[in-house]
Order: structure tokens, then C-alpha cells, then sequence
């Protein structure tokens, strides 16, 4: 009997371990597989976790959500300081400049106000069409035809 306790309270250190491995690796922004990997688990094992241990749950949420917040912060600091540029003169570094990157600021306010910068796609379609025996692609290329349609209607109404 003693055997099978010490087997028990060395497998439940065994998960403790794991459990604190899983959650300082996802604090530091690596994925469920990168995590599951440094813990010596696998993924599955890391959502059995989050389904059945609800202060593992609650600790990993946190530290993802922490580890998130440092992603915006790099994005931020990306998008409206930039990233670090070399001046080379005579083959040398002599210095450096900040040039702010464009796209990151542009991914920011999308993400932030979507309706505003959002990408517009607004389409309204007359009449009835069936999609339940069209494939993603017939499907694609019925939406364009019938967008072709409206914008060819759209440009004979202006042209009149």
C-alpha cells in the first residue's frame, strides 16, 4: 500500500511540474504544442486540463491573456514607432532611425474599429440562388457573375 501512495503523490508532482511548465510556456506567448512539448505532454493532454481542472483553467487563461497583452503592446509600439533601421555610409553603420510600419497600423485599426476601417463588402442579391448542391468554388463564381450583373445594371442606369 505504501508503494502505490508514493506512486500516486510522485504522479500527481510529475503533473504539478507539468501544469507550471504549460502555463510559464504559454505566458511567454508559445502555443499549445509548444507548450504541450515543454512540458513533455501532449496538446490533448493541455485541453483535458482546461476542461477538468478549473483552476488550471483559469491560470492558463490568465497567463495567455497576459502574454496577448505583450503582443499588442509590441504591435503598438511597431506600428506607430517602427522598427529600427541601419544608416550605412562608407560600408559602416553609423546610426539608426525608427521608421514606423504602415501595415501594422492599419492591421491596429481594423482590429480596433472595424466599422470604420474595416474592409467594406456589402453585396445584395435579387432573386433566389441555391447553393446546397454547389461547391465552395461554383458558389464563388455564381457571386461574382451576379456581382458582374449588378455592376453592369449599376453602370447602364448612371450612363442613362
Amino acid at each position: 500500500m505504501a508503494r502505490e501512495e508514493q506512486t500516486q503523490k510522485h504522479e500527481e508532482s510529475a503533473r504539478t511540474l507539468a501544469k507550471e511548465k504549460v502555463i510559464e510556456a504559454i505566458s511567454t506567448g508559445l502555443r499549445v504544442s509548444s507548450a504541450a512539448k515543454a512540458a513533455g505532454i501532449s496538446r490533448t493532454t493541455i485541453y483535458n486540463w482546461k476542461d477538468s481542472d478549473p483552476d488550471f483553467k483559469k491560470r492558463y487563461d490568465e497567463a495567455f491573456e497576459a502574454s496577448t497583452e505583450r503582443l499588442e503592446e509590441a504591435a503598438y509600439d511597431l506600428a506607430l514607432r517602427g522598427s529600427e533601421r541601419p544608416i550605412v555610409a562608407g560600408g559602416e553603420v553609423i546610426d539608426h532611425f525608427k521608421v514606423p510600419e504602415p501595415r501594422m497600423l492599419e492591421f491596429m485599426l481594423k482590429s480596433r474599429k472595424p466599422n470604420t476601417y474595416g474592409d467594406r463588402k456589402h453585396v445584395t442579391l435579387d432573386g433566389q440562388l441555391s447553393t446546397t448542391h454547389l461547391s465552395d468554388e461554383e458558389i464563388d463564381a455564381k457571386i461574382t457573375e451576379l456581382q458582374a450583373k449588378t455592376t453592369a445594371k449599376t453602370i447602364s442606369d448612371v450612363a442613362e
